[in-house]
C-alpha cells in the first residue's frame, strides 16, 4: 500500500477555480482578495484586520517583521527550517543560535545564553505544531514567532509579531505566501509599505518613504487561501485523530530500531530514532514516505562555518529526527498500514 507524505486537500479543486477567477479579472497583488484574506486571518485569530499583513512567503513575513521592529541581534533555535535564520539575515540582523529542549525540540536557552547585551529579539518556533512559550528571562526581549507549523494555535499574548506560512505542507496549503500578525498597528502599517517597495498610499498618491522589497502576496494565492481556510479546522482535527492513533502504539519498533514519538505535536508526526536513514529505507519498502526534518542548522555548511562546535548535542538530536506521514487525506487503512509497520 502506498502512503504518501503529503496529498492535497479535497478542497484544492475549488481553491484552484477561485484562483483562476482572480487571475481572469486581472487582479494582482493589490486585488480585493488580499485584503479579504487578511480580514479572514484577523477574524480567525480575534485581532483587528489592520494588524495583519500578507506577504509572498513566511520567510519574507519574518524578515519584514524583524525589520520594522528594528531588531539587531536575534536568537533562533538550532533546530528549525533554514528559512528562520535566513529571514534574520535578510532583515540585516545577526543570527544567534539558541539550544533546544531535547524532549520537545523547542527553543530553550539557558538563562546565561540570554545575557548577551546586544541580544534584543528572540525568534521562537512552534515546531511540529507544538506551542512554544517565551521564558521569564525573555521578558526584556522582543518576541517574534515562526508559526509556520501552527496557524490554528492561539496567538501568544507577549509576541510582537507572529508569522504564518501557506506552503504546500502547511495548514492552509496554498503553495505560496505568508502573513504576519502584529501586536502594534503602527508596525503593521510599516510592514505593509515595506512589502511593496517601501511605498505607501497617501490619499490618491503612492509615496516611497524608505527602502522596501517586492514581497506582496498574489491575488490568486489569497483567493486560494480564502477557500482553504473554510476547512482548516476540519483538517487539523483529522491530523489530531491520526496522531492520537500513532501515540496509542505502546512501543514502536521498525526493523528492530525503536522509534519514540514526540508528544504534543499537531502538525508533524515527529519521532526520535537511532538510525533514521535505515528506518526510512525500511518504510519506503513498505510504500510509506517519511521526511527528515530538521537537521540542526550547524549541520549545514553555511551555518557550520560560523558556528563550528556549537551545541554538539543539538546536532546529534537533529540527526535522529524522522517524521511519519500526517495529513488530513490519509485514509484509516493507510494509517493502519503505518502502524502495522511497527514490529
Amino acid at each position: 500500500m502506498r502512503v504518501p507524505f503529503y496529498e492535497p486537500p479535497l478542497a484544492m479543486d475549488r481553491a484552484m477555480r477561485r484562483a483562476l477567477e482572480a487571475q481572469a479579472v486581472g487582479h494582482g497583488s493589490h486585488g480585493p482578495e488580499v485584503e479579504e484574506f487578511e480580514r479572514a486571518i484577523a477574524d480567525y485569530h480575534g485581532v483587528p484586520a489592520t494588524h495583519v499583513v500578507c506577504t509572498s512567503s513566511c520567510t519574507d513575513a519574518m524578515a519584514i517583521s524583524l525589520l520594522v521592529l528594528r531588531a539587531s541581534r536575534v536568537m533562533v533555535p538550532t533546530i528549525t527550517w533554514s528559512g528562520t535564520p535566513n529571514a534574520v539575515e535578510q532583515a540585516g540582523c545577526e543570527v544567534v543560535l539558541g539550544r533546544v529542549n531535547h524532549d520537545s525540540v523547542l527553543l530553550d536557552p539557558q538563562p546565561e545564553d540570554l545575557l548577551c547585551v546586544e541580544l534584543d529579539t528572540v525568534l521562537g518556533v512552534h515546531l511540529y505544531g507544538q506551542r512554544w512559550e517565551p521564558s521569564e528571562e525573555m521578558a526584556t526581549k522582543q518576541v517574534v514567532v515562526d508559526a509556520a507549523h501552527a496557524f490554528e494555535l492561539p496567538l501568544l499574548e507577549d509576541s510582537d509579531a507572529t508569522c504564518f506560512s501557506f506552503h504546500t505542507l502547511k495548514s492552509i496549503p496554498v503553495g505560496v505566501g505568508g502573513a504576519s500578525v502584529f501586536r502594534s498597528e503602527h508596525h503593521a502599517r510599516e510592514a505593509r509599505a515595506v512589502r511593496f517597495q517601501g511605498v505607501a498610499s497617501m490619499g490618491s498618491s503612492r509615496v516611497q518613504s524608505f527602502q522596501g522589497w517586492k514581497a506582496t502576496m498574489p491575488a490568486f494565492a489569497a483567493a486560494m487561501g480564502l477557500e482553504l481556510m473554510q476547512t482548516v479546522d476540519a483538517r487539523c482535527k483529522r491530523r489530531k485523530q491520526i496522531l492520537e492513533r500513532y501515540m496509542s502504539v505502546d512501543a514502536w519498533r521498525i526493523a528492530g530500531d525503536p522509534l519514540r514519538m514526540l508528544s504534543g505535536c499537531a502538525h508533524a508526526a515527529a519521532a526520535y530514532v537511532d538510525d533514521p536513514v535505515r528506518v526510512a529505507a525500511e518504510l519506503r519498502r513498505e510504500g510509506i514516505d517519511t521526511a527528515r526534518y530538521y537537521p540542526a542548522l550547524q549541520s549545514h555548511p553555511y551555518w557550520q562555518r560560523r558556528n563550528e562546535g556549537a551545541f554538539p548535542e543539538d546536532v546529534a538530536l537533529g540527526e535522529s529526527l524522522l517524521a511519519l506521514p500526517l495529513h488530513a487525506e490519509l485514509a484509516d487503512e493507510q494509517v493502519d498500514h503505518v502502524i502495522a509497520s511497527a514490529r
